[in-house]
């Protein structure tokens, strides 16, 4: 994995479902190639998730896109545009080929709401509803930090 900040930021603005899905589409898809898991690669994947949600299907997306290489989308993403639009854009041509019902490509170009994160919250019992044993490892929280003594 070399992609680790591009896994914080897509944490950070879409939140856990969305990462997990992302990984979950990428391992599926395309085994584990070690490009699957570039960072215009993760992006594209999340932006495609944000905007099309459940209307994407897992399976669908496995078998269209999973016939294709790592390369080949690249090369494709690269001759659309630059950056992960132009890997969601390549992706999404794959997704829709000889589709009936295929994804619009409007839906990619608006700026839809970004998932906000679920804030670990505590019941009324007094446990929180983080799972247990699940660190939360991306927290922003500042509270930890010690301020150095004056010298």
């Amino acid at each position: 994995m070399c992609a680790v900040s591009t896994l914080i930021n897509i944490y950070e603005k879409y939140g856990f479902h969305t990462l997990d899905r992302v990984l979950r589409l990428c391992v599926a898809t395309w085994e584990g190639a070690p490009m699957s898991f570039s960072s215009n690669m993760l992006n594209a994947i999340a932006r495609l998730d944000n905007a099309y949600g459940e209307t994407m299907k897992d399976d669908t997306f496995k078998e269209k896109v999973g016939r294709v290489s790592v390369r080949e989308i690249s090369r494709t993403a690269r001759e659309r545009r630059a950056g992960s639009l132009g890997f969601a854009e390549a992706l999404l041509l794959e997704y829709n080929k000889k589709s009936k019902y295929s994804l619009p490509f409007e839906k990619l170009y608006t700026h839809k709401t970004p998932k906000k994160r679920e804030q670990s919250t505590e019941d009324e019992s007094g446990q929180s509803s983080t799972p247990e044993g699940q660190l939360d490892l991306f927290s922003t929280d500042q509270d930890n930090t010690q301020a150095l003594p004056n010298e």
